[in-house]
């Protein structure tokens, strides 16, 4: 795949040089080809940059705790560690991550309902 992305960029030189230069017959064809290429190269280019950009599972858990009430992150965050803190291995400490962002919906969810309960009731 890296090596795909990596002729992008010259594909994409070579496919604008042919288009520029092609006979009106064989525009509409070399013009398709062209919007492919164009389309591939900007998907690859938004891929990198999401790869970039995009934190660390565990990063990620850190910034969806600010979707919970404020009295719950503290809580949330500490089950968390808690629970990271007794993986034994890499492997189990990645599934863990990924219950808790599968999770993660359910639990904002839950967690202002019954935040609004609580309010509501006072």
């Amino acid at each position: 795949m890296t090596a795909v992305r990596r002729g992008l960029a010259p594909g994409f030189v070579v496919v604008t040089a042919a288009l520029l230069v092609a006979p009106d017959g064989a525009v509409g064809v070399v013009g398709l080809l062209w919007m492919w290429v164009a389309a591939l190269l900007v998907a690859a280019v938004l891929v990198g940059l999401v790869r970039r950009r995009t934190p660390g599972e565990t990063a990620l858990l850190w910034r969806i705790a600010m979707l919970l009430p404020h009295t719950e992150r503290d809580l949330w965050r500490a089950e968390i560690v808690s629970v990271l803190h007794a993986c034994g291995t890499d492997d189990e400490r990645r599934r863990q991550v990924r219950g808790f962002l599968s999770a993660a919906p359910g639990t904002v969810l839950t967690s202002w309902r019954t935040h609004r309960t609580h309010r509501s009731r006072r």
